[in-house]
């Protein structure tokens, strides 16, 4: 009877003793600081690309550049909270999907929510929801290539990198 027991125990403390190891093998591959945000500078329309000490953004009269290099353009504001998002403007050189991300608590895209095909050139639209925004959490809005067939899927539709950098525009459910 206490042999169960025994193994349970066995298999929670090296479960453990894995967490700490895997934890720790992080935090020394990838340094004590971490690149992202804090969530209260974010503001309506900022960019943050995937390293944000080198970030770089060009701020224009109808929003935030993807990358200064590049003239693609995304401006997704803060909103209300609810089923779909609101892209304000989309000025793709490439039809592209608008990926609406949420934040995986720690500054960083999370799970998809929703994506919409948007056309080349200036655009407006919305991109519909699995799952509704919450108020006061910070999402993300992110440009993925199509990869032709008009049919998102994460793994063959990719974020759109510009110069080595994903570029992704932040905004608020209010």
């Amino acid at each position: 009877m206490e042999e169960p027991e025994n193994n349970s125990t066995k298999v929670v403390v090296t479960a453990i003793i894995a967490f700490l190891v895997g934890f720790g093998s992080a935090w020394l591959y990838f340094g004590r600081t971490a690149n992202v945000p804090v969530l209260d500078d974010i503001k309506d329309g900022n960019t943050i690309t995937e390293d944000v000490n080198d970030a770089t953004t060009d701020d224009t009269e109808d929003g935030i550049s993807i990358n200064p290099t590049s003239s693609d353009l995304l401006v997704v504001k803060d909103q209300t909270a609810g089923a779909e998002v609101t892209v304000e403007k989309s000025a793709l050189t490439e039809v592209g999907w608008v990926v609406v991300r949420e934040n995986d608590g720690a500054g960083n895209p999370g799970r998809i929510l929703g994506a919409q095909l948007f056309d080349v050139g200036n655009q407006t639209g919305k991109v519909e929801l699995l799952r509704g925004t919450v108020a006061g959490n910070i999402y993300f809005a992110m440009v993925y290539t199509d990869n032709g067939d008009h049919a998102f899927d994460p793994k063959k539709d990719l974020p759109l990198v510009v110069d080595g950098k994903t570029a992704m525009v932040t905004f608020r459910a209010q």
